[in-house]
Formats: structure tokens, sequence, C-alpha cells
């Protein structure tokens, strides 16, 4: 009873998880701040925020309130991003109230629109809430195949937090399988995504599988000590469904350890939890828990107290599995009593039962092992895909090198085609002047021949004037001999 109730309650805190990728600490605005901020895009998304950490803690009206204020915003300013992702949330609520076919039929519309605008993230958190339905469903193989579409993309558009809550729903379907060495594998690669990023709001369910793993193999040590870190993580995250997961394990394991009155108490914490929620399928199945920690102690009475209660809430859920173990707890907390016509008549009641969930289940084991083999096929296509990925991102790589080469030469060319341009007109205009001042120097030149020309001209006109008014040598000769003689 133990190991199957476990992993059915990872399986819900899973889910939450996914549906509902959002913030779970309340470290954004207050409510009033947010409402009175201006009517734009980041308000749609403050908004988206808020309502997230309400799903998260099951205030499910006031979350809806918010996405409603926050589809009516999207809708005024424009903002198809915002409005998409409201209606991917809202889809979420319904697909929690076990409104399947309405929550399908909305995630597949708003699929094609976000195909449309291209809204990678949108397309990629749609996903997990198809595979998530179809989990709830139990069609594990269809589960799978979407849970594998969605982290390729979070791969692709490198969203590390949402590729790691992936990883961990991966990890879920895997281990719902009983392939706990892959389920182990996906858990700690999303620890791993989550270690880089420093977000430890998803964290909290890798830590919880994890120690169910190590709890289902017998290593308590172990399990104890991932439980213990999902518990500190849920506490100061203010996560009550993770808290009270958290309890409700260690709980369980604090029973394997014979810890029985520990076991109470930590239960009760749980159930204090449950009760703040209001979710009465996650009460019965910790009540029946509890009751594992009352038996070995032989108190029969509050066994049979714990499990009357289960069974009135099981009126509403109708379980069948529920109905068999509150059979199973009443033959023992009878066979205790000592009043063993009502021990035997219970027993009778959880064979019939069980039987027919043994039919049921051989039926479910059939298609399981069918989604095991498909699902084998699928794991060597995610190995081919990301081969294919990784040469992809290869030659991505390849290309934006290349891409930088280019670029840089080409601006390394530019820069030297400008300088020698700058050269050249410096030159140019240095030419020009030198030309210039040539001209001006042969301009003077010519000016300076001209004047020396006009002075020589001067000069010979001033000795011809001379010549022509003084003597002749041959005259003062003649006149000077005549003068001695």
């Amino acid at each position: 009873m133990k190991c199957t109730l476990m992993r059915k309650l990872a399986k819900i805190s899973i889910l939450l998880i996914l549906c509902f990728q959002g913030k779970t600490q309340q470290s954004f605005m207050d409510l009033n701040t947010i409402l009175s901020a201006p009517d734009d895009s980041v308000k749609v998304l403050k908004l988206i925020e808020k309502s997230t950490y309400y799903v998260q803690i099951a205030k499910f009206d006031s979350a809806r309130l918010l996405y409603d204020k926050a589809l009516q915003l999207s809708k005024k300013i424009n903002y198809r991003f915002g409005e998409l992702n409201v209606g991917v949330d809202l889809a979420g609520l319904e697909m929690k109230k076990g409104n399947y076919d309405l929550a399908l039929k909305s995630y597949y519309v708003l699929l094609e629109a976000a195909k449309t605008k291209n809204f990678k993230s949108i397309e990629a958190k749609i996903y997990n809430g198809i595979g998530t339905i179809y989990f709830e469903q139990t069609n594990i193989n269809e589960a799978i195949s979407y849970f594998i579409k969605s982290s390729l993309i979070y791969e692709l558009i490198h969203e590390d937090s949402r590729l790691g809550a992936s990883y961990i729903n991966i990890g879920a379907m895997y281990s719902e399988l009983k392939n706990d060495d892959l389920a182990y594998k996906y858990y700690f690669k999303a620890v791993e995504v989550f270690n880089k990023t420093g977000n430890n709001n998803y964290i909290i369910a890798a830590w919880h599988n994890i120690g169910i793993i190590h709890q289902d193999k017998g290593r308590l040590d172990s399990a104890n000590y991932y439980y213990s870190k999902a518990l500190k993580l849920s506490d100061e995250t203010q996560n009550i469904n993770q808290l009270a997961l958290s309890y409700n394990y260690l709980g369980s394991l604090l029973v394997a350890e014979k810890s029985y009155e520990k076991a109470i108490v930590s239960f009760n914490k749980a159930l204090h939890l449950i009760n703040q929620i209001g979710d009465i399928n996650w009460r019965a199945h910790i009540l029946l828990e509890l009751t594992d920690a009352y038996l070995p102690s032989n108190n029969a009475d509050k066994v049979i107290e714990l499990v009357k209660e289960v069974q009135q809430i099981n009126l509403q859920i109708g379980s069948l599995s529920i109905k068999k173990d509150c059979y199973k707890q009443l033959w023992h907390a009878y066979r205790i009593k000592g009043q063993h016509v009502l021990a035997d008549e219970f027993v009778n009641l959880f064979v019939q039962v069980n039987d027919s969930l043994i039919n049921s289940e051989n039926v479910e084991k059939m298609a399981e092992l069918n989604a095991k083999y498909e699902n084998d096929k699928i794991q060597k296509q995610i190995e081919i895909k990301n081969e294919q990925l990784m040469v992809q991102r290869a030659k991505i790589e390849k290309s934006d090198f290349e891409k930088k080469v280019f670029i840089t030469g080409s601006i390394f060319l530019l820069g030297l085609f400008i300088i020698l341009i700058r050269g050249y007109s410096l030159i140019k205009k240095r030419n020009q002047e030198i030309s210039i001042q040539k001209e001006q120097i042969q301009d003077q030149n010519i000016i300076l021949e001209v004047k020396q020309k006009e002075i020589l001209d001067s000069i010979r006109y001033a000795k011809r004037i001379q010549q022509a008014l003084l003597p002749s040598n041959n005259f003062l000769e003649r006149k000077i001999g005549n003068k001695k003689t």
C-alpha cells in the first residue's frame, strides 16, 4: 500500500509543477501594487505570476479571478502572448477539476495559435499540459511523447528552469513504468539544471521522487536525506502542497524504520497542511498511511476511527483502491480486537475488491508492457534527436563563427578603406596646395623676370641718354691732346 500511495502522491505533485510553471515564492509584487500599476504587458505578467502562486497554495478561486483580470487586460492592450499564456493556465485549472475533454480541447486550440505566433515557450507549456492529461488517463506512452516534445523545445530556446521541470516529468513517467534507473537519471538531470540556474522552486519534487526510489530499494538513510532536503526547501518557499508531501513521505519512512510515534507526528503535520488546501483525496490517502503507524501498537480503535473517516471521504471519491485498503486495515484492526467474525467479513471483502483490481491491473500491465516497449523506441529516438540537435548546434556555432569572422574582416577592410580614402584625400589636397604654391611661385618668377627686364631696360635707356649727352672719347682725347701742345 505504501509504495503505490507514495508514487501516486508523487505524480500529483509533479502535475502541479508542470502545468503551472510559475513562481512559488512571494518574491513578486504585493497584489495592491500590481493592480495599481499602469495597464501594460508587465502588469499582465505580474498578474499571471500572482495567479500561479495562488494555484500553488491551492487558492483556486483567487487564482481564477486574477487570471480573468490578466485575460481582460491582455485583450485590452492587444497583448497576444499574455492572452495565450492565461488561456493555457485556465485549461490547466479545468484539468485539475477533472474536466479532461474540455482542457484537451482548449490545449489543442491554443497550440495552433501558439504555433502561428511562433511562441515557443507557450507551445512547450501546452505539450506539458497535454502530456499530463494523457498521464491522468494512464496513457503513459502518449504522455512521455508530449513531455519529450516539451523538453526538446525548452532545450532549443534555452529555458533551463522549465527544461528541468520537463525532466522531472519524464522521470515520473519512467518511474510509473517501473524503470527506476531512467527515472533516477532524469531526476538528476533536473537537479543539475536547477543547480545551474539557482532555482529551487521545482527541485523539491525531484528530491521527493529520488527519495521514493531509494525507499523502494530499501536505502532508508538515502531516502531520509532527500526527503529532508525537500522538506527544508518546501518550508523556505512556503509551498504548502510540497510541504505536506514532505511530512507524509517522512512519516512513511519513519513507519519503515519502526519509529511509530515520530511517524504519527509527521503524518499529523501533513494532515494539518492538507486541511488548509482542502484536498479530500490527499486527506484520504494520508489517513490510510497514518493507520500503519497505529497498527503496530495494537491501537485498533484508532485505526477503525481513521478508516471510517476515509470511507466517508471515499463515498465522494469512489476509489476501489482506497476501498480495498480500508477493508485490509479493518481486517487487521478487528483481528487485534479479537472480533474474528468481523475480521473474516472484511478479509473476504478485501479479497473480492483485490481480485477485481487484479483483473484490471492485468489489463493495465499489458498496456504498460506495450508502453514500455514503445518508450524504448522513443528513448532511441530521443538519442537520435539529441545527436541531431548537437550537429545542428555545431553547424549554428560554426556559422556564427564564420559570420563573426566575416563581420570582423568586413569591419577591418572598411576601416582600412576609410583610412586609405582619407589618406588619398589628404595627399590630393596636399598636391593641390603644392600645385597652387608652384603656380604662385611661377607667377612670382614671371613678375620678377618682368621687373628685372624693366629695370635692365631702364638702365640701358639711361645709358643711352647719358651717352647722347656726354662727348665721345675721341672728342675728349683730341681736346686734351691740343691743350698739351
